[in-house]
């Protein structure tokens, strides 16, 4: 029977309704207590029962966390999230959130024991990856967000009333410059790309002039690429999580497939090795392991995003250029294309940021340096005596 109705005494009344089993086999049901006559409660019970069926109530608010998250990930994260978000979450509530709050009821978690795990989390010895000692104030703003995320979807169903997360101010953010070359230093590079095999070189080309993303470069095909329209499609990426093969997905969002045009010295490049790899394609004949790809190894074999980054950061080395992170080139393109008065908008569209706030929050740098140049501009017009109207660099060193 999907639902019951006990009496509790005078117009008191206890509505049960099935939720199926739990992961153990155990039987679930829903209670809750209803004042009124026996026929409102027999209309508060169908809803009730109806609510369970539509997956809307699932358990009675007074599971715990953990066994709420149980459920969170099978019919939420499991089923929405791309594998290396699922992977995230599962760490972090593994063992990081569950640890400190899971046998906590969720209708009497409240603010105060967030903002303690919160504080724990700031402590040194948390972390055992090997990358220091503490968590970062950006990594523990990621544990509430994704706690935030879980909980919300409680008061979604109808489990808790408020999201007690949504009280708990995450640690301040700390401000690092981003990491990106000065023009100088992109001339340099790219004289040493001169000396260096066609595939890197066509690599470090794209990623500088473009702004693709380490996977979305792995991933890339010949038939993504427009020869007479110099212009590269980016509908996907490669991913590669720990325990399992590399593999293609969608772009990181829908708005991150793009469609970008790109310089004459690129598409140079990436024809020049593409002839390199059709030679090794010949010399191998049968034994040639390769597909589609434009990136891969002499065996024709998919190239691994981590082989990428060793090789850039061996090229940097070798020619004692700063070392900056592979990423950091998308944001050396970015900075630039900014810094010579391409709008916001545009360069959004080349990063495949879906959203223009996000450019504006990562590169407000630069367009403080351009809003200061766009002063100065005025001032060369109106005044060209004033002493204070100087001529700034184009990008930001």
């Amino acid at each position: 029977m999907p639902g019951s109705i006990e009496d509790r005494g005078t117009n008191c009344w206890r509505l049960i309704a099935s939720a199926g089993t739990n992961g153990l086999g155990k039987r679930v049901k829903i209670t809750r207590t209803f004042h009124g006559s026996k026929r409102e409660a027999e209309r508060a019970l169908a809803k009730l029962v109806a609510a369970v069926d539509e997956g809307k109530i699932v358990e009675s608010p007074h599971m715990t966390l953990s066994r709420w998250a149980e459920i969170w990930f099978r019919e939420h994260v499991d089923k929405t999230l791309a594998g290396k978000t699922r992977t995230l979450y599962h760490y972090i509530f593994r063992t990081r959130i569950l640890p400190g709050l899971g046998r906590i009821q969720l209708d009497q978690l409240a603010p105060r024991h967030i903002t303690t795990l919160l504080n724990n989390l700031a402590e040194a010895g948390v972390r055992n990856d090997r990358r220091g000692k503490t968590l970062s104030p950006a990594s523990i703003t990621r544990h509430l967000r994704i706690l935030a995320a879980c909980l919300q979807e409680a008061v979604h169903r109808q489990l808790i009333t408020i999201n007690p997360a949504r009280s708990v101010k995450a640690p301040p953010r700390e401000v690092y410059g981003q990491q990106f070359y000065t023009e100088a230093q992109i001339k340099k590079l790219f004289d040493a790309l001169s000396d260096e095999p066609a595939r890197l070189r066509a690599l470090i080309l794209l990623a500088l002039t473009t702004g693709m993303r380490r996977g979305e470069m792995v991933a890339l095909e010949w038939s993504h690429i427009d020869i007479l329209a110099r212009s590269i499609r980016i509908c996907q990426a490669a991913e590669l999580i720990a325990g399992s093969p590399q593999c293609v997905k969608s772009t990181k969002t829908q708005g991150s497939i793009r469609m970008v045009i790109i310089p004459a010295i690129t598409l140079a490049a990436l024809q020049a090795w593409r002839k390199v790899q059709e030679g090794e394609r010949t010399l191998l004949g049968s034994q040639w392991r390769g597909n589609n790809f434009v990136f891969t190894q002499p065996l024709g074999t998919w190239m691994l995003v981590d082989e990428v980054t060793k090789q850039f950061r061996k090229f940097l080395k070798r020619h004692d250029l700063p070392i900056i992170p592979l990423h950091g080139l998308r944001h050396t393109a970015a900075t630039f294309l900014i810094a010579q008065g391409l709008p916001v908008r545009t360069v959004a569209n080349v990063l495949g940021h879906t959203q223009t706030s996000t450019t504006l929050n990562i590169y407000s740098h630069v367009l403080d340096s351009s809003t200061r140049r766009a002063a100065d501009l005025m001032d060369e017009f109106l005044d060209p005596t004033n002493p204070q109207a100087t001529q700034q660099d184009n990008m930001p060193e």
